[in-house]
């Protein structure tokens, strides 16, 4: 029982997943401004995860192809959030 605990468990999870957190940290990362202490583990991190994408990517083309799906929910997400925040912005600004 004690080994149990001790060991990480290792979980299956989907390549969009993967990839939909890849995408968010790379939005994240060029938004938010890091303590110099945590640019090495976010650096790392995005790192291993696109060698993983990237793997797989190769051996699955239809995975890129829902790859790049989600890569296009996530920027029209973005556009349509840029674009209702200004349009808030413009309409307090008419007040």
């Amino acid at each position: 029982m004690d080994q149990e605990l001790k060991q990480e468990p290792i979980l299956g999870v989907k390549y969009s997943f993967l990839s939909t957190i890849y995408y968010i940290l790379l939005k994240a990362n060029s938004k938010i401004h890091w303590d110099p202490e945590d640019l090495v583990t976010v650096g790392m991190m995005i790192r291993d995860l696109n060698s993983i994408l990237e793997k797989y990517s190769k051996k699955e083309p239809e995975i890129h192809k829902e790859e790049e799906v989600i890569k296009k929910e996530v920027i029209k997400k973005e556009i349509k959030k840029e674009v209702t925040k200004r349009v808030k912005k413009k309409d307090e600004s008419k007040s």
